[in-house]
């Protein structure tokens, strides 16, 4: 059904990519909104013949944005419903939930050597009317952000601009412990976020 419904507004051959989808809510009337994922299976096999003659086996697909939510999990979760905004290796992403269900997802890839700051808050404020014209009556209470160390003072205005209030900005060393106390908040461990997030998959 999924495949069905997407042939008619995709620009390629639904046939020629690896699908995956989590059902997310339904509505009462019945009608039910989903997570689709989409990966070219060209892609996909580029990514396993090397890993294979780097001697790895690959094992699963999985998405950067969905990585860095992971590690940030169990303080996210602690919000009702959260509006959370990472811009991690030129991605910015921007998902909002309600009740704990994933009810906004956005992902734009936005060059980070010149950041254009006036494109990441229009980004960022298009998305959100667009979300409140949907949603009636919608006010975020929480706002979080993963953002590289050098970029936290910038976001954070971008954000209090756009949404009214003063964001919670998420830090590596929120879930990981070092021996060196600066650690967690220095550009490597934050170039790692998304690697960490997915190797929490099996605590």
């Amino acid at each position: 059904m999924i495949r069905w419904k997407l042939k008619k507004s995709l620009p390629f051959d639904v046939s020629d990519v690896h699908l995956d989808y989590q059902p997310l809510r339904q509505k009462d009337n019945g009608e039910l909104s989903v997570l689709v994922a989409l990966m070219a299976k060209n892609v996909v096999t580029q990514y396993e013949d090397l890993l294979l003659e780097a001697g790895l086996q690959p094992n699963k697909i999985d998405f950067s944005t969905f990585n860095l939510y992971r590690l940030f999990s169990r303080r996210l979760e602690l919000s009702e419903s959260p509006l959370y905004i990472a811009f991690h290796h030129g991605v910015l992403s921007i998902l909002i939930f309600t009740q704990g269900v994933l009810d906004f997802y956005r992902t734009k890839e936005i060059s980070d050597v010149d950041l254009d700051i006036n494109r990441i808050f229009m980004e960022i404020n298009n998305s959100l009317v667009f979300y409140r014209d949907r949603n009636p009556g919608c006010e975020f209470k929480e706002i979080f952000c993963h953002v590289s160390p050098a970029r936290e003072e910038t976001f954070a205005t971008v954000l209090r601009e756009a949404c009214g209030i003063e964001p919670v900005i998420l830090h590596p060393d929120l879930v990981v412990s070092s021996a060196e106390p600066s650690l967690g908040k220095n550009d490597i461990l934050c170039d790692l976020a998304a690697a960490l997030g997915a190797a929490t998959r099996n605590l």
